[in-house]
């Protein structure tokens, strides 16, 4: 072994409490690195997998009835390569063992055989058979929540008429992934709402639809134009009330599942950077400091020949075996922890499977990033060893130049301590030390608010959504718009309280090439069951002319207040008119707009139509309510707010629980890591003065105050630092957990604050024991010769 490798273990060996330190933080931005992009890749690969094994449709379009010789038509466009049409209706089911009601998705299928597109991952039982009329296959999320399985029973109401269903299969689709009921859902509520597949044939006699269909799925081959095949599609289904053919990017499964996988992939860059910024900060700071304390052992070194390459490996090579040992400890738990993380994405994301495998491209990269900031960290340090004369080097460091602090201007260094005088000239006489520290510090603070931070405005959403916007206990949908009198049937129902109609009707709406297909709700002018509120807690009623959208949907279609316009409604009589945007809502959730209901029926040439009820409750009466929906055929389906609630703390509050927990853990490694390596630094460079303090007559007190107090006041100045940076990436951040489907408003409450404060001062008053440790151990008389 060479000189320069025994003097590399000896420097490992002395400075171990730094290197685990650095280490340690290395290991955590690698581990979120590696945990966001390894399970990325592994989302990805499943989605793109189960896309094309189980052909996922690209267009999609819904009728209200055309013939099957259609689908031939459509089938003659070019680059469509398959066309599969079918009948889908919502029906309301009566689960075994369930007072409430679901509602499920009637969804034919080729009698006992797969589908052309979009077909089944059986993962029990099979298919129904050919001549089978009452079986069925129902989604897995659906089955779960229920207790359902093969030989088990649901009954429905089939166009008015009871039936029941024998389940002998459980199935996956990739046309629900997010098992989404669609409208202003966001997440699945798989107790109320499931997929039900069965043979064509039986469910086309059921609704009166024997020959014809009001569904269709079509695959574009590679090259086509998705735009004007829709165009095409639209033209030619257009006599039999098509609702508007759309691609992949309105469908709402894949939409959220595709939103959510860019999220995580922008994650998996930005989040690991805090980590590895720091890491690169602390190898600085202690190769500069440790070439300081070495100033001799170096001038010997090239006196005895070694060049400035030779040594700049060496150093080099310091900051690699700190680095190195933490990306292989990152790279190990960055693969468990994105295991652990594949698993609670499959609780929103129904792949076949999800195979996660440690890509030795991946943990190259990983390495590759952490050598990258390690030597990024050395460059300082190595440029101060090659710079040194090794005559310059031999003499000692020219001491610091002192002067009168700022306590002693002011006046307030008589009335201090002499320990205290001494932190504060320290402080002052390595500043960018000093800040350099502070602001390490201060990225655990922030780290801490962030994450804490998202739970507060996850929460705020909610509350806004559950406690503001939808004060409903239940939705109804109606199987068809009704006429105004079913206003007065559904109040006339068991237990209801109060209601309040709505109107929904599919429609384009388009500012020149800009447009979006969705469903505009038309409320009445003052409506209290479910009102319009922006993220401010402002109420805003539905105009009584013109449109209101919420700001996003604003914002895509490049409109703002007095702005008019093109609404092409798709159902009906089709009308087609030029609306001004009266208002704009900042709303949380969804890509909506809203008219008065009057305004809308005006428009559609209706008199008083509704498309369903948002219903008052009494909690009493809840059971005969739910009774009287089941015998009631007009219903199509109903939604609980609770049940929706409900849904959202049980899935997406334990993940956010999950991800605050690593974040925990992060920030006090990185706190932790950066006390106890600055602390470290200075007990090195001031053992001897410590040292000669305690044989002057300071008791250990004094002399640990003096070390760990320097700590403390830069951990103090870090703190509210720590607020400002983490408020300044929450606002960063933002756009990062934003999509179609939710806007979040940056909330951070009192608790966060006190939590993230608290935290890190922990992991500070953790560091600064273990140095009052090692500072007790110092041998006093060795300490003293050592500097002579």
């Amino acid at each position: 072994m060479s000189s320069l490798n025994r003097k590399l273990l000896r420097d490992l060996v002395l400075w171990r409490g730094q290197i685990v330190a650095i280490a340690a933080i290395t290991a955590c931005g690698i581990m979120a690195f590696v945990t966001m992009q390894s399970n990325y890749d592994a989302m990805y690969d499943a989605q793109a997998s189960y896309y094309r094994d189980f052909r996922f449709a690209d267009l999609f379009a819904s009728v209200t009835r055309a013939p099957n010789a259609v689908a031939a038509r459509i089938a003659a466009l070019p680059y469509v390569q398959q066309v599969q049409t079918r009948v889908v209706q919502d029906v309301i089911a009566d689960i075994p063992g369930r007072q409430d009601v679901a509602t499920v998705r009637l969804i034919g299928i080729p009698d006992g055989s797969q589908p052309a597109l979009n077909r089944l991952f059986l993962r029990r039982g099979r298919l129904p058979s050919a001549r089978s009329r009452d079986e069925a296959v129902v989604s897995e999320a659906f089955s779960q929540a229920n207790h359902l399985g093969p030989g088990s029973a649901v009954r429905i109401v089939v166009n008015g008429r009871r039936q029941t269903l024998r389940i002998v299969g459980v199935a996956l689709s990739p046309e629900y992934v997010y098992e989404l009921r669609g409208g202003a859902d966001i997440w699945p509520d798989s107790r109320h709402f499931g997929i039900v597949w069965m043979n064509d044939t039986a469910l086309a006699a059921a609704f009166d639809m024997t020959g014809a269909f009001n569904n269709l799925t079509v695959s574009v081959s590679p090259g086509g134009n998705q735009a004007a095949i829709i165009e095409r599609i639209d033209a030619i289904l257009a006599p039999f009330g098509s609702l508007g053919a759309y691609g992949r990017a309105d469908q709402s499964s894949d939409r959220f599942v595709s939103s959510e996988l860019r999220e995580l992939r922008a994650q998996a860059i930005a989040i690991p950077l805090i980590f590895l910024g720091v890491a690169t900060f602390l190898v600085n700071a202690a190769l500069s400091r440790l070439v300081i304390t070495q100033r001799e052992q170096i001038a010997i070194l090239k006196a005895f020949g070694y060049g400035n390459a030779t040594l700049a490996l060496h150093y080099i090579g310091s900051a690699a075996v700190c680095v190195g040992s933490g990306s292989v400890v990152g790279v190990v738990a960055g693969l468990w922890a994105g295991f652990r993380l594949a698993l609670i994405y499959t609780n929103f994301f129904r792949f076949p499977a999800v195979v996660f495998q440690a890509r030795p491209g991946l943990i190259a990269l990983a390495v590759g990033i952490s050598l990258a900031a390690g030597v990024l960290g050395a460059l300082w340090a190595v440029r101060s060893v090659v710079r040194l004369p090794p005559a310059e080097a031999m003499r000692p460091r020219a001491p610091a130049v002192f002067k009168a602090t700022l306590l002693e201007r002011v006046g307030l260094a008589k009335v201090l301590p002499p320990s205290v005088r001494m932190i504060v000239r320290t402080i002052e006489r390595t500043p960018l030390a000093s800040l350099l520290t502070a602001v390490a510090i201060a990225f655990a603070v922030a780290i801490l608010l962030v994450g804490r931070s998202t739970m507060d405005s996850v929460n705020r959403m909610m509350d806004v959504q559950f406690r503001y916007v939808s004060r409903e206990d239940a939705m109804l949908t109606f199987v068809r718009p009704l006429g105004a009198a079913a206003r007065l049937d559904v109040a006339a129902m068991p237990g209801v309280l109060g209601v309040e109609p709505f109107r929904a009707v599919f429609a384009r709406v388009s500012n020149g090439h800009r447009s979006r297909r969705l469903a505009i709700i038309g409320l009445p002018p003052l409506p209290s069951l479910h009102r319009i509120v922006d993220r401010n807690m402002h109420e805003i009623r539905p105009p009584v002319r013109g449109l209101l959208m919420t700001q996003a949907l604003a914002d895509i279609l490049g409109v703002a207040p007095g702005s008019r316009v093109t609404v092409a409604v798709l159902e009906g009589r089709r009308p087609v008119v030029r609306l001004r945007l009266q208002h704009v809502a900042d709303e949380m959730i969804g890509l909506n707009v809203y008219m008065g209901i009057s305004e809308l029926n005006r428009i559609l040439h209706e008199d008083g139509t509704i498309s369903g009820a948002y219903v008052k409750l009494d909690p009493a009466r809840e059971a005969a309510f739910d009774a009287a929906v089941k015998a009631t055929p007009m219903i199509a389906g109903v939604s609980y707010r609770k049940a929706a609630l409900d849904e959202f703390t049980r899935t997406f509050a334990e993940s956010i629980g999950i991800s605050v927990a690593f974040i925990l853990g992060f920030a006090f490694v990185i706190a932790a890591g950066v006390v106890y390596n600055s602390g470290r630094v200075a007990l090195s460079e001031r053992t001897r003065e410590l040292c000669t303090l305690r044989i002057l007559g300071y008791g250990f007190g004094d002399t640990a105050l003096m070390l760990v107090g320097e700590q403390a006041i830069l951990t103090a100045v870090a703190i509210p630092l720590g607020f400002i940076l983490g408020n300044v990436l929450n606002r960063a951040l933002q756009p990062m957990y934003e999509s179609d489907y939710y806007r979040i408003q940056i909330v951070v409450s009192s608790e966060t604050y006190l939590l993230s404060a608290g935290f890190v001062v922990l992991a500070a008053a953790v560091s600064a024991g273990l140095l009052a440790l090692q500072l007790r151990k110092l041998d006093l008389v060795a300490a003293l010769k050592a500097g002579e």
